[in-house]
């Protein structure tokens, strides 16, 4: 499954966080393809983290409409 569907997702939900097993739970994809790709929206500064009070378990969120203009924008630079 593709960054994409987990790039939607989040921007559906600005305001709530999710851990990246409730994000796989959710849009039904393999749980270890989910961290990949929350690792690569992390890596170009497109979601917020923290930490969820549970032992190495953070939550995520989508951090704002023109960081995900500027990933549509890169993504779409890298395909053609």
């Amino acid at each position: 499954m593709s960054q994409k569907e987990v790039q939607e997702f989040l921007q559906k939900h600005p305001k709530e966080w999710f851990t990246s097993r409730k994000i796989s739970e959710k849009i039904g994809i393999n749980h270890g393809s989910c961290t990949e790709n929350i690792r690569r929206l992390r890596r170009h500064g497109l979601i917020d983290i923290r930490e969820s009070g549970k032992r190495y378990c953070h939550e995520y969120r989508y951090k704002g409409k023109k960081k995900w203009t500027q990933l549509k924008n890169y993504t779409t630079s890298l395909i053609c």
